[in-house]
């Protein structure tokens, strides 16, 4: 669980910054962002390194979807990738 807090959250989550290396996506653009309720979601183009060949790209959609509560985001999901062999 993540301790309560601002504090709590940054201890938590800055162990993952250090281990992650960010995937570099080209985002060719936005198509649609809905709204039902307090989900909001957002739907993008992007480019996606080819986990078989470094040298290659795949077209895929990507999306984000967040919970707000009280004007802030409380919960967050987004797409999965094709696997790395």
């Amino acid at each position: 669980n993540v301790p309560t807090g601002l504090a709590g959250f940054k201890q938590f989550f800055s162990r993952f910054a250090r281990e992650v290396q960010p995937v570099q996506d080209e985002v060719i653009g936005e198509v649609a962002t809905m709204v039902d309720g307090d989900l909001v979601t957002i739907v993008r183009v992007v480019h996606i390194p080819e986990p078989e060949n470094e040298n290659e790209t795949y077209e895929a959609f990507n999306f984000d979807t967040f919970r707000l509560e009280n004007g802030m985001i409380v919960e967050h999901w987004d797409a999965a990738r094709k696997p790395t062999p």
